[in-house]
């Protein structure tokens, strides 16, 4: 009975997806019809315009520029949380050393970092990115090693507690799953932080999705910033999904217990 009843909800799922679906395009075009059009256009064109804008190279271009900076903000940010969460979850005091940073960092409004990064440097989406997706590299490294370092106690202890070998042989390659699910929380983060910051770029020659969004804006060209949106919302769907696969491959291979990016504790 069990089964068979298991067996109903899971074939239902797929229909509560597209009811879902129909509720979301519902809930768009009844916006639509209370708002003036030139200012919020109807779903299906926006859906079209999106279409349209992926036929050009520009779009395309500037995405290629924003996953640049995606790339190499996401590689700072693994291999510095990757280090100082191994190290803070092998040397507990060091742990409790960058706790109130961490959580600072993590707290910070994302918006207010926005006008300090830009008032100071020049590289803002790069340092934008790192700063929001470091906490959570770093945070699920540290949960990781902590884990590894309590199911693994008497054979570290055996060689050493502080033993660097013990770091890099034992706890480093055993936090592979964890480092690997830090990086699949943090990719989808950092690609919707990467447009929020490219928003606020005002040079001309600076190129990326959320430029071409903030220009939309400017000019007034309602219809081309929604088409802009699905683009942005098609690739973060993308994005997701295959991240969805990666985290359920982890867990089926390595069976990864989960960690908490987000909290003081």
């Amino acid at each position: 009975m069990d089964k068979l009843e298991n067996s109903r909800k899971k074939n239902l799922k797929p229909l509560y997806f597209v009811i879902g679906i129909m509720l979301l395009i519902a809930i768009w075009e009844i916006i639509y019809l209370s708002t003036t059009h030139n200012t919020f256009p109807e779903f299906f064109t926006s859906l079209y315009e999106m279409i349209k804008l992926m036929g050009k190279a520009e779009a395309w271009i500037a995405l290629g520029y924003t996953f640049f900076r995606l790339v190499v903000s996401l590689a700072v940010s693994i291999l510095l949380g990757t280090t100082f969460g191994l190290i803070a979850s092998y040397f507990p005091p060091l742990e409790s050393i960058l706790k109130p940073l961490i959580y600072i960092i993590t707290c910070f409004p994302t918006a207010s970092l926005i006008f300090v990064l830009i008032i100071y440097t020049k590289i803002t989406s790069y340092l934008l990115v790192f700063i929001i997706t470091f906490p959570i590299m770093y945070k699920a490294v540290l949960g990781g090693g902590k884990i590894i370092l309590k199911k693994y106690k008497d054979p570290i202890s055996t060689e050493g507690r502080y033993s660097l070998s013990n770091l890099i042989r034992v706890v480093l390659p055993l936090s592979l799953p964890y480092i690997f699910i830090g990086m699949a929380q943090s990719i989808g983060l950092g690609f919707k932080v990467e447009i929020m910051g490219e928003v606020f770029m005002t040079s001309w020659h600076f190129i990326g999705i959320g430029k071409l969004i903030n220009e939309a804006y400017i000019n007034l060209e309602m219809l081309e910033l929604f088409g802009l949106t699905f683009f942005a919302i098609l690739t973060i769907v993308i994005l997701d999904t295959i991240i969805y696969f990666i985290k359920r491959w982890l867990f089926n291979k390595y069976g990864t217990e989960p960690v908490k990016v987000f909290s003081l504790k």
